[in-house]
């Protein structure tokens, strides 16, 4: 008698959901920030920091600067307009400036912190955001960072590091406002920082105090214009679901599966340093972007 296919089952795929539902409810629960108290009006804004206050700033900076090495690790340099880049999401996807990217070009050169030089084929690219994906043959042996799906507030903390071939010092930083800039006319909430970056910078990131990636280099004096990474985290979270939904589940799961991501939107877009493991958690599902296709992106190479 003929042995009978394995296959995943109902059951098994509704279980893996509710498991995933409740893991993200717990971490929504453990991890939701506490609510600042109100100032009354006629209160006066005290002279100094409060204790906590400062405590909480100092911890950011130490761990802006004890992430310092993996950012340096992930970051590479774009050859052809000299700018930066940085290995995000997966071992083989590259973040870089959309300006860097010559038109009409489907390919650039990349080199390594090492110095070995690869090439990158263009994956999508949209210049009104100044955002630009590049996608690398094999898998890179770094850590990938992280892109937010958020946008800083006006005083959040940021680092910059910058080209490793420049051996900057990493620079600790702050968002001075969020409006728009004449070369991003598209963006409402472009990031005006208070870092002090050269020409060439372009395209590096800009890593935020829940370390993870909020931006990167566009221009302006001093190139203190960043360029805010949302739209592309948003887009790569929202595509990894379809297409998990799309080739494991059916109909009535495939459903139920998003309403649990609707209830618990946390599981992605939490800023609270100790979601990782969640991420960490998703990408065992998804080791890497190049085992499947980001299915038909919003953003587009050039034709």
């Amino acid at each position: 008698m003929p042995a009978r296919p394995y296959s995943f089952g109902v059951r098994n795929r509704l279980l893996v959901i509710a498991i995933a539902g409740i893991c993200s409810l717990i971490h929504a629960r453990g991890e939701a920030a506490p609510e600042r108290p109100r100032k009354s009006p006629n209160q006066q804004a005290p002279s100094r920091k409060a204790p906590t206050e400062q405590r909480s700033a100092a911890e950011d900076e130490r761990r802006l600067l004890e992430y310092r090495a993996e950012v340096a690790r992930a970051t590479l340099l774009v050859l052809g307009e000299s700018c930066a880049g940085f290995v995000a999401e997966a071992p083989n996807l590259v973040v870089t400036a959309a300006h860097c990217i010559p038109y009409p070009k489907r390919s650039v050169s990349v080199r390594l912190p090492a110095g070995q030089t690869l090439v990158a084929r263009l994956d999508r690219i949209d210049r009104d955001t100044d955002l630009a994906l590049l996608r690398l043959a094999e898998p890179l042996p770094v850590v990938p960072l992280v892109l937010s799906e958020r946008v800083p507030a006006v005083g959040d903390r940021l680092m910059f590091v910058g080209r490793a071939d420049r051996g900057n010092k990493p620079q600790l930083a702050r968002v001075k406002k969020l409006d728009r800039c004449p070369s991003l006319p598209q963006v409402p909430n472009a990031l005006f920082t208070s870092i002090s970056a050269r020409p060439g910078d372009s395209g590096a990131p800009l890593v935020g105090a829940n370390l993870r990636v909020v931006g990167l280099v566009h221009g302006g004096a001093q190139c203190h214009i960043a360029a805010p990474v949302a739209p592309l985290a948003r887009q790569l979270v929202n595509e990894r679901s379809s297409v998990f939904a799309e080739h494991w589940l059916r109909a009535p799961e495939r459903r139920l599966l998003f309403g649990l991501q609707h209830v618990t939107s946390v599981w992605f877009s939490s800023p609270a340093p100790a979601d990782r493991p969640a991420r960490q958690l998703a990408r065992l599902w998804f080791p890497t972007a190049s085992s499947f296709e980001l299915g038909s992106p919003r953003m587009v190479a050039d034709s």
